[in-house]
């Protein structure tokens, strides 16, 4: 996972779907973030998006190149996320309605 990638004082930066549904998804990751000695920045934010914008149009582009590339080295089947499909299919619009913004930092302070 990324925090055990990250040297003192380095930043992880998360993004994803701002819905109830990942709540338990986030609290996981505080738990892990923590446990890896990092604390949460106050810097969430969370974003509207809308489809065809650069910024979403960017991000779609990113999660595909990603996908592929699991696909590619056998990490992950499409087959099995049908449902998720407008984040790794090319062809299908990314279709986020808010997602989020979280930052944590691997020890020291913010001053």
């Amino acid at each position: 996972m990324a925090f055990g990638a990250v040297t003192a004082g380095g930043v992880v930066i998360i993004t994803g779907s701002d819905k109830t549904r990942y709540r338990d998804v986030y609290a996981r990751v505080e738990e892990i973030a923590e446990a890896a000695g990092f604390r949460r920045l106050e810097t969430e934010q969370r974003f509207d998006s809308v489809n065809g914008d650069p910024y979403t149009q960017s991000i779609k582009r990113f999660y595909a190149a990603i996908w592929s590339r699991l696909v590619e080295l056998g990490a992950a089947d499409p087959d099995l996320i049908p449902n998720v499909r407008f984040v790794w299919d090319p062809e299908v619009a990314y279709r986020p309605t808010r997602f989020a913004l979280r930052a944590y930092r691997l020890g020291g302070t913010d001053g």
